[in-house]
């Protein structure tokens, strides 16, 4: 590695690659799913949640309406008007985003 390398990589980031998660509950069928699953959310967030180009949505501690605001507006390097569906859908997929807990 270079000094550089050294200096920019994301030390904290990489730790938790390796960490054990829990696993989180959902019902694969349910409609906040299956819209999460047909938008792009998935493809930065993965299909159980548990991140990658995106950070976890499990656990976040975010309510229904900050997620909306997020889908939005953005937020860290996630850009703005991500979300090309409809407001009831989001508002649908955000309430299931907010219930996502780990067991």
């Amino acid at each position: 590695m270079t000094y550089e390398s050294v200096v920019n990589h994301d030390w904290e980031k990489a730790k938790a690659q390796g960490a054990i998660r829990e696993e989180v509950q959902f019902d694969p069928d349910s409609e906040g799913y299956q819209i999460y699953a047909g938008s792009s959310c998935i493809s930065c967030h993965g299909g159980e949640f548990e991140g990658g180009l995106g950070p976890t949505l499990v656990n976040t501690g975010l309510t229904a309406d900050e997620i909306i605001d997020i889908a939005h507006n953005g937020i860290g390097t996630m850009p703005a008007n991500q979300w090309t569906g409809s407001e009831e859908d989001l508002q649908v997929l955000a309430e299931f985003l907010e219930s996502l807990k780990s067991e």
